[in-house]
């Protein structure tokens, strides 16, 4: 499992216990953490990247981990931590899972708000680690059931013509065109239950 643990570095010397003992939850659950630098990252370094490591360039490196990723963590204390907010909406509009936790006490009332089978809000507390790895624990396994599963089949050039046609117009991509026309379906199917 490949994970991409996110957190405010802005927020990084008052919450560097928290982002350590979720880490060290995770490293139990060996994952091939897609961003292995994010405790040798700085504000600093942010603000000032040396030549050939500039804005652009991780900018573009926290794309493809996002895409490379099974799994994102993000701890979502620290308000206003828009880098994290906007990592977060990247990797739901990718349909990746994501799994948000927060210290209690500082719920993140705008994510509050947002529901889908693919996001868990979640708050933990230090003083009880066996907690954390619990709650860690048991969403990664419900988040699991929630990833995408590849069905590939072919089509004729008609189809394929008109499916083309359909993203170019709507601006969808084919495979959310046809995902939706499978799930309308299945909400008018009377025969079909999700227990099936």
């Amino acid at each position: 499992m490949k994970v991409y643990y996110i957190a405010a570095i802005y927020a990084a010397e008052k919450y560097k216990t928290s982002y350590e003992g979720i880490n060290k939850v995770l490293q139990k659950h060996d994952p091939a953490l897609v961003n292995e630098n994010f405790f040798g990252l700085s504000l600093e370094k942010l603000k000032n990247p040396r030549t050939g490591d500039s804005r652009e360039q991780h900018y573009k490196k926290v794309l493809a981990s996002i895409k490379k990723a099974d799994l994102i963590v993000a701890e979502v204390s620290y308000p206003s931590s828009i880098n994290v907010g906007h990592e977060i909406t990247l990797a739901l509009e990718f349909e990746k899972p994501v799994l948000a936790l927060y210290s209690e006490g500082n719920s993140p009332m705008f994510l509050e708000g947002y529901q889908s089978d693919k996001f868990i809000l979640a708050p933990y507390s230090l003083t009880k680690i066996s907690d954390l790895d619990r709650i860690i624990n048991s969403s990664i396994k419900k988040l699991m059931k929630a990833i995408d599963i590849r069905f590939n089949f072919f089509v004729s050039p008609k189809i394929s013509t008109y499916l083309d046609w359909v993203s170019k117009e709507k601006r969808i991509p084919r495979s959310v065109y046809l995902r939706k026309l499978i799930e309308e379906d299945m909400r008018k199917e009377k025969d079909y239950s999700e227990g099936n």
